[in-house]
């Protein structure tokens, strides 16, 4: 049975091998910017406490964090997509 990290590790390798280099090469440039900048270590990490947030809904209604945590646990999911 494979492990989490095992299995996104082969998801990323897999994306890799069907983006063309020139673009890869700048999206490795993107993802090193932010390392360098500092940026990427101020980000939330696993077990970390969650900041409060607003977000809106896909009518435009706005709702909190707090609202969610209300009615039981959150588990908030960052989907970036393949574009």
């Amino acid at each position: 049975m494979s492990t989490l990290k095992a299995t996104l590790e082969k998801i990323h390798t897999d994306f890799e091998k069907t983006v063309p280099d020139p673009i890869l090469e700048i999206m490795h440039r993107a993802t090193n910017g932010l390392i360098v900048s500092g940026l990427a270590g101020q980000a939330v990490h696993e077990g970390a406490m969650m900041p409060d947030f607003e977000l809106k809904d896909s009518a435009g209604n706005t709702f909190s964090s707090e609202q969610l945590l209300e009615k039981g646990p959150l588990i908030v999911s960052f989907f970036r997509g393949f574009w």
